[in-house]
């Protein structure tokens, strides 16, 4: 089965996929998730460790305020992000 978090899906706060097995895609389409947490977890989308049999598609009106991770993740396709919008937390935290 594939994970749809598409057609006008909104989260405030992170969504959390760590360790996720699917068959077939995990689409983000026309979806927004936003953590706008300023103490540097501000973590939108985790797919840390997760196991993805076919596409990520982040693109297409998705929108990221908030780090989005991949990292261990084995994705079987393409990761995808063309029409995708994401904006980091922190490059406007003061440089030390």
């Amino acid at each position: 089965n594939s994970i749809c978090l598409s057609d006008g899906f909104e989260a405030t706060g992170r969504v959390n996929l760590r360790g996720t097995k699917c068959d077939l895609d995990l689409i983000c389409q026309n979806a927004s998730i936003t953590n706008q947490q300023q103490d540097l977890t501000g973590h939108a989308l985790i797919c840390d460790n997760a196991s993805i049999n076919g596409n990520i598609n982040l693109g297409e009106n998705f929108s990221g305020t908030g780090s989005v991770t991949c990292r261990g993740t084995r994705i079987g396709g393409n990761f995808e992000a063309v029409g995708g919008s994401f904006q980091s937390l922190f490059s406007e935290l003061p440089h030390q």
